[in-house]
């Protein structure tokens, strides 16, 4: 009866071996689970963590509208550019022409010569011719000047003439015009072929003239017309009051 007794109790110690034991592998089975779990939770923290980063980077990074709108309008402007470019290189090479020099005026024959006033170069020569061929000495003395030298040359000259003789001339210009409006034959027609300004006298310039006798070919020969106040007068040579006073004093011109 004894060893009946101690053999239930053994075998209900066993039995609760077992089930303690039992216990607490479930247990430990359980908590392994429940660790496997939140290693689960927290990696998947980590993720969702992860993503939301990335997708402020991305949020961050993304062009607005109104940029995205530009780019959209560059690219076609460039598209349209890149286009132009290959027609332009398919297009024939156009060589631009030299510029056209402006044409001379034309001749102005002596029957339409006129009082063109002094206001320009040109103006002023067609004035002296006008006026030597009308036989107006006061006129083309208006349009006539000499240098310093010239002048007191000139005066020196018409001092030493007779009274009678010097009141004939009221200016040294005054001699030069009636000298000229008796000796010189006049050309039938006039052309300014050009005007050549002096830097370094920026108040006179050269005339160019192309003038045609009755008889002969064209004749080519230059002026200079200096500024004096409002108005330009044409300068007369040196030569040329040599020339008037060797013929008025009767001295021989020496030939040039």
């Amino acid at each position: 009866m004894v060893l009946t007794m101690r053999g239930s109790w053994t075998s209900l110690l066993i039995v609760g071996a077992l089930t303690v034991a039992a216990g607490v592998a479930l247990q430990w089975q359980t908590g392994a689970a429940l660790r496997r779990e939140l290693e689960l939770l927290r990696t998947g923290h980590g993720e969702l963590e992860r993503l939301r980063v990335e997708n402020r980077r991305l949020t961050d990074a993304q062009v607005a509208p109104a940029e995205l709108e530009n780019l959209r309008s560059d690219h076609t402007a460039l598209a349209g550019l890149r286009a132009e470019l290959e027609v332009l290189k398919n297009q024939p090479v156009l060589v631009a022409a030299p510029p056209l020099m402006a044409p001379l005026p034309k001749p102005i024959a002596a029957g339409d010569w006129k009082n063109a006033g002094r206001a320009t170069p040109a103006a002023t020569v067609e004035t002296a011719l006008w006026a030597a061929a009308s036989g107006d000495v006061n006129a083309l003395a208006g349009t006539l000047t000499l240098d310093d030298a010239t002048r007191i040359r000139l005066e020196t000259l018409l001092n030493g003439l007779p009274d009678s003789v010097r009141a004939q001339y009221a200016s040294p210009e005054s001699f030069i015009a009636q000298m000229f409006v008796t000796k010189e034959t006049l050309p039938t027609s006039m052309q300014i072929m050009g005007q050549v300004a002096r830097p370094d006298h920026p108040e006179m310039t050269g005339v160019r003239l192309r003038l045609q006798n009755a008889e002969g070919p064209a004749k080519l020969t230059s002026l200079v017309l200096q500024k004096q106040d409002d108005s330009w007068k044409v300068v007369v040579p040196a030569s040329v009051m040599e020339k008037y006073g060797n013929a008025l004093t009767g001295t021989p011109t020496a030939e040039r």
